[in-house]
């Protein structure tokens, strides 16, 4: 809901105030960079809690306890995924303003050095390559050279996998 709600904000004030917007460019940019960091370690510490519960099962406990765990694990996922959904459609809003073109690279180096940190479940990480899709198609050469420039080389070789799955599956390259 928290996401929900900050993107429902978020995307009416770049719609309607997108001029304005530009002065707290840097602090909505910030505001992203913590959205991420948020589904990301939440997604990490629920995937490590997952690995954890067939430990556990192993322990007498009443079936109901285990099935308990199982929904609740289920329905926090569900609710990543959606918040998932939800920080790529702000991802989306500032892709399509052309002023964030050179805070793009900066949205994508903290992905990729959580990528590099967390484990993240397909689900969520499905859901969020749209909106890092958006922002690679923002890019230009200039912001893709900042970009490389500021990464370690773990995260450049994931990268330039996450670029050629861009390219091939994503970006128009006008053949057919």
């Amino acid at each position: 809901e928290t996401f929900q709600a900050f993107r429902s904000l978020f995307h009416t004030l770049l719609k309607h105030h997108a001029k304005s917007m530009m002065t707290l460019a840097a602090t909505l940019v910030g505001c992203c960079q913590r959205l991420i960091v948020m589904v990301m370690s939440a997604t990490a510490h629920l995937l490590a809690v997952q690995r954890q519960l067939p430990q556990h099962s192993q322990e007498p406990k009443s079936g109901d306890d285990k099935s308990k765990k199982g929904a609740s694990l289920e329905s926090s996922m569900e609710a990543l995924v959606e918040s998932a959904d939800c920080l790529t459609r702000i991802l989306e809003d500032v892709a399509a303003q052309k002023q964030f073109k050179k805070y793009a690279p900066y949205l994508l180096a903290a992905f990729l050095s959580l990528s590099q940190i967390h484990a993240i479940s397909p689900s969520v990480k499905h859901a969020l390559l749209a909106g890092i899709y958006a922002l690679l198609a923002l890019c230009g050469d200039h912001e893709l050279s900042t970009l490389r420039a500021t990464l370690q080389r773990p995260e450049q070789q994931l990268f330039d996998v996450l670029y050629a799955d861009f390219k091939k599956f994503h970006k128009y390259s006008g053949k057919i």
